[in-house]
This record gives structure tokens, sequence and C-alpha cells, in this order.
């Protein structure tokens, strides 16, 4: 019986790498090599990302400063509920910002088929 089970278990794990195989590569999050982008896209992609990566270590930093007026207002002898939401939607316009303005510079540089792959996608670069 013990043979039976092993036999199923490594039968579905061996079906289900082979999902993943069909469609040619194995996806990593936040990689773009399935868009087969040519020697100027990869430039201007990269310059994109360099960017992207600054404003997203500003945003930590941002975000890390927010909590901790949070945490004061929270220990506050009189709860701010009026600074509290004013940290929360800065918090959220800022990281909306900074996706657009990724988003936006990233379409400029990928053909319309490149764009139709991309948007399988798109979910990894929402700032958490």
């Amino acid at each position: 019986m013990r043979f039976v089970i092993i036999f199923f278990l490594l039968f579905g794990i061996a079906l289900a790498d082979k999902d993943s195989e069909e469609h040619g590569h194995h996806h990593y999050k936040k990689d773009l090599t399935f868009l087969d982008l040519k020697e100027n896209q990869k430039n201007a992609i990269r310059n994109i990302l360099n960017q992207y990566r600054i404003e997203i270590k500003n945003y930590k930093n941002y975000k890390e400063h927010s909590e901790e007026q949070k945490q004061k207002i929270f220990l506050s002898q009189k709860f701010d509920e009026v600074k509290m939401q004013k940290i929360d939607q800065e918090l959220s316009q800022k990281a909306s910002n900074i996706q657009i303005n990724f988003l936006k510079k990233i379409h400029s540089v990928l053909t319309i088929q490149q764009r139709q792959k991309f948007i399988y996608h798109i979910d990894e670069w929402e700032i958490d």
C-alpha cells in the first residue's frame, strides 16, 4: 500500500513539473527574460529597473519612518485618527505613484506582444 501511495505522489509531482515546463521556461518573480528583449530594450529596462530600485529603497525608508510615527500615535494618550489616516494615505499614494511611473516607463519600451506577455506578471510589481 505504501508503494502505491508513493507512486501516485511521485507521479503527481512529475506531472506538475511538466506543466510548468510547457511554457518553455520556469518563471521567477520579477524576471523579464520571458519577454525576449532586444539589446536596446535591455539597456532601457536596466535603466528603468535601477531607478525603480532607488525609488523602492527610498519608499521603504519612508515607510519605516511612517511606521514609527504610527506607533507614536498609537502609544500617545489620545489616538489621533486623522493623523493615522493621513500617514496611511500618503504611504498608499507614494507606492501608487512609484508603481504607475514604473509601468508607464516599461510600457514605452515594450512592443504590444511583449506587453501582452507582461500583463500576466504585472502583479509581481505591486509595492507592498
